[in-house]
């Protein structure tokens, strides 16, 4: 289930359908209410959305979450799934595999995050697109649009514990 979700806000992103995309948010949220990548994407949602306010206290939640909710190993690497592991980490492995359609997201999302100066989701969100996004030429040539390099990404944040 959690996979077809993610598959669906990549579709609706990539077709410009915020309307879906966010419902697709939502549900993927208040089916883990844990997941901060789902929280990301509703920020995403209200911020291409003109509700500014509205994303800025998601990606503010998110900065608080992360600092202490949430296990960095869970935040900023791609987890193990084993059958212990949580949904949590299983919707973050689905969001950052191999994924065009959902890079354009993570993408547009590190933009967002820029802007806001929110340095460092915006950094993890770039990551997570140099992750979903198959080919290296195009990945790179939308880092340099933003005024980053992969090297930059890697120096810029210490690598999780692992």
């Amino acid at each position: 289930m959690i996979g077809t979700l993610v598959d669906l806000l990549g579709n609706f992103y990539v077709d410009n359908d915020l309307t879906h995309f966010e419902t697709i948010a939502r549900t993927l949220h208040a089916s883990v209410p844990e997941d901060l990548v789902s929280l990301q994407f509703l920020g995403l949602a209200f911020y291409r959305t003109g509700r500014i306010d509205e994303a800025v206290s998601i990606f503010d939640k998110v900065v608080r979450r992360r600092k202490g909710l949430v296990p960095d190993s869970v935040v900023d690497a791609a987890p193990v799934i084993t059958g212990d592991d949580s949904c949590v980490a299983v919707c973050y492995q689905e969001a950052t595999r191999r994924n065009p359609r959902l890079a354009k997201a993570w993408y547009d999302l590190g933009a967002v995050l820029l802007k806001l100066k929110k340095s460092e989701l915006a950094i993890s969100a770039f990551r997570n697109f140099l992750t979903a996004q198959p080919v290296p030429a195009v990945a790179l040539a939308a880092l340099q649009q933003v005024g980053l390099s992969p090297d930059a990404l890697r120096a810029a944040e210490p690598a999780p514990a692992g």
